[in-house]
């Protein structure tokens, strides 16, 4: 099996110390496909690590906002988190060396910032987060062919999000809801990106499948 690292978000328990948390959700889903799950701790020594002993793939998990600032960009290195600053290592060693990535929710805004992208903060008014579900429209001609005529729905529980004009050239943009940006991918297909929660889905749905699966297939 295919080794791949999974990051965690983090929180403070009762006693005022920093936490990393799994959600079991995560290990019942890619327990589905030929992987073999390695969850990263947010600390820095772990994932130099791993860096020097070398994994296969990448998944960044969702929860926690990331350090941005008022323009909705990466805010200064000093005011990043652990997480944040893990995970633009992972992610420039996963460019550099062609290791497939799949970004989820905060995971896509990751991807998204480490090109240079924008994202922004939703306001009461046009909030469409807080587990509801909503239609996608898929703009990838490969991806409608193999899907067929399947009614594409997917979960929403993000505060950020991003607009067309919110993602760099150098990815492209595969699905959206409205005009919020739901999934972007490189152009070989070795990062993608999606804006909801696959592991939350009561039963997977056929585009959560179809983009996990191709994560999948770029690991041989």
């Amino acid at each position: 099996m295919k080794k791949v690292l999974i990051t965690m978000r983090y929180d403070i328990n009762q006693y005022g110390k920093l936490i990393d948390i799994f959600e079991r959700d995560y290990s019942s889903l890619f327990s589905n496909y030929p992987i073999q799950l390695i969850i990263l701790p947010n600390v820095w020594d772990s994932m130099e690590y791993w860096i020097n002993v070398g994994f296969d793939g990448l998944i960044l998990s969702g929860g926690n906002d990331i350090s941005v600032n008022e323009k909705g960009m990466l805010s200064a290195k000093e005011f990043l988190s652990s997480r944040d600053k893990i995970e633009l290592e992972l992610l420039k060693f996963a460019k550099k060396t062609s290791i497939p990535v799949l970004g989820i929710c905060r995971g896509m805004q990751m991807i998204n910032l480490s090109y240079g992208g924008v994202i922004n903060l939703f306001s009461n008014e046009n909030n469409h987060a807080l587990n509801k579900s909503h239609p996608i429209e898929v703009l990838n001609s490969k991806f409608s062919r193999d899907l067929g005529t399947f009614m594409l729905t997917v979960n929403s529980f993000h505060n950020w999000y991003s607009y067309e004009s919110d993602i760099p050239k150098e990815i492209k943009i595969f699905a959206k809801s409205k005009n919020i940006v739901e999934g972007i991918i490189s152009g070989d297909c070795k990062i993608i990106g999606i804006q909801w929660h696959p592991e939350r889905e009561e039963k997977i749905t056929p585009i959560s499948d179809y983009i996990i699966n191709l994560f999948v297939k770029k690991l041989w």
